[in-house]
């Protein structure tokens, strides 16, 4: 599950609502046992959240504002460090992506890529932005997302998507998103997505803004660019969810792809584009897509979907004064991170019926003030967790069966 880009603006709104939770009025239940209490095992100081951690196999990656560190998520042991001179603004959370043998990560004026074995750079790519943000007229400003296949990576520059080698930094080819809007309009990118098989498609959702805010939903050949298919969002959905049209995140089930639009979850078949269902319940989250289930939330609340109908596995109720910003799957587990203005808490849930098995209150061992503690980013190695705020970065040594 992505971050939805402008979490950390949502999460500054919740600290009107702070107060109660300072007089002990709502936030979750923190139960424990007595036996398996949450440890915390290392901390890195001063490598806090500018974007989520990364763990593969038994290494853990973090790319902080200034430095990215290679270590073992058990001990917090340090592998190899390396310089990271880019300039920027801590929020929001930067795209932060890894291949077998690369990390990679967007910066705005530049896409970095690093050797795992030892945090060499093997390659830099220059957007042509002129600082870490998209510009030049009304529409919210964020990163794009990354998105890769087996070779390349795809990333929305102005109003390209520009399709990168991941062996040398190289442009194998440009998309210009210039069809479906007038000439003049500039259409952007965010959150492009490629399939996973041997024919790999590449899903471009463009928003722009003429007479309002719009988009259009474009289908590539990942391996040669040649267009496949393009949909006006406003023709596809008049009928189904309410205007604005156009897809704020996006994930693929199968033959389906599952849309966020206008706080609405909507599927269309990823070839044809033939609407399949839709919600009408709003959220406030980016979607997380696993196998044939999809995870969103709102504020506090969480949904499980089945992919295939649209309908309704389990909901899960929470405090009004929180924000939930993350989700991981791992096995049968399901991690939430819950955000106040004055604590983090990490849920640990059953996926398949949304049992609470357990919450670790992150903020407990994050000795820094309390309006640092959010955004909160995380990540899970077996039964250790990842959790950073605003300045360090925490490894948390938790019991997965009590």
């Amino acid at each position: 599950m992505k971050f939805r880009k402008d979490t950390w603006l949502i999460a500054l709104v919740t600290v009107l609502l702070g107060s109660c939770e300072l007089l002990g009025i709502g936030g979750d239940d923190e139960k424990s046992s007595e036996k398996g209490l949450p440890k915390l095992v290392w901390t890195k100081k001063e490598v806090g959240r500018s974007a989520a951690p990364l763990v593969d196999h038994n290494s853990a990656y973090l790319l902080g504002i200034g430095e990215l560190i290679k270590l073992n998520p058990e001990t917090g042991e340090e592998y190899w460090s390396t310089p990271v001179h880019e300039i920027w603004d801590p929020a929001p959370l930067r795209p932060f992506i890894q291949s077998k043998k690369r990390l990679f990560a967007h910066f705005g004026e530049s896409i970095r890529a690093w050797n795992k074995t030892n945090g060499s750079v093997a390659w830099t790519f220059s957007t042509g932005l002129e600082g870490p943000f998209f510009s030049g007229d009304s529409i919210a400003v964020r990163f794009s997302e990354i998105a890769q296949s087996a070779d390349r990576l795809f990333v929305g520059v102005k109003n390209e998507v520009v399709a990168i080698s991941k062996a040398d930094g190289s442009v194998d080819y440009r998309i210009t998103l210039k069809k479906l809007a007038s000439d003049s309009i500039q259409q952007k990118t965010f959150s492009p997505v490629v399939s996973v098989g041997p024919n790999p498609v590449l899903y471009v959702p463009t928003i722009f803004q003429e007479n309002g805010v719009g988009g259009n939903l474009f289908g590539y050949d990942a391996k040669t660019g040649e267009q496949l298919f393009a949909f006006k969002m406003h023709e596809l959905l008049e009928d189904t969810v309410q205007s604005p049209y156009f897809i704020e995140d996006i994930g693929i089930s199968g033959d389906k792809l599952i849309l966020l639009i206008n706080y609405s979850l909507v599927a269309v078949n990823r070839f044809t584009g033939e609407l399949i269902w839709s919600t009408e319940k709003a959220y406030t989250s980016s979607i997380y897509v696993e196998n044939k289930s999809i995870f969103t939330s709102g504020f506090a609340d969480l949904y499980r979907f089945d992919a295939n109908s649209g309908q309704l596995i389990w909901h899960i109720e929470g405090q009004s004064i929180n924000l939930s910003t993350q989700v991981l799957i791992k096995e049968d587990r399901l991690y939430r991170n819950l955000i106040s203005p004055f604590s983090s808490r990490v849920q640990i849930l059953d996926v398949k019926n949304g049992a609470v098995l357990k919450a670790i209150n992150a903020s407990a061992f994050q000795q820094t003030e309390p309006f640092l503690s959010f955004p909160n980013s995380i990540a899970v190695y077996d039964n250790y967790l990842i959790t950073q705020n605003d300045l360090n970065t925490y490894g948390i040594k938790f019991d997965k069966d009590k």
